[in-house]
């Protein structure tokens, strides 16, 4: 049974596909990506227009 796990963070957007038999990773590919959504968000307090 295939499984997909999205991790979404400040800098990078993770996800996780993967093939499994009675509860475990039997395979499975990660991609990353760098988003940067929390660039700027510490003076601003929102996500950025280019992060969007």
């Amino acid at each position: 049974m295939k499984r997909a796990v999205i991790d979404i963070g400040t800098n990078s957007i993770r996800l996780l596909v993967a093939d499994m038999e009675k509860g475990k990773i039997t395979s499975g590919q990660k991609h990353v990506r760098m988003v940067r959504l929390g660039e700027m968000v510490d003076h601003s307090r929102m996500i950025g227009e280019n992060a969007f």
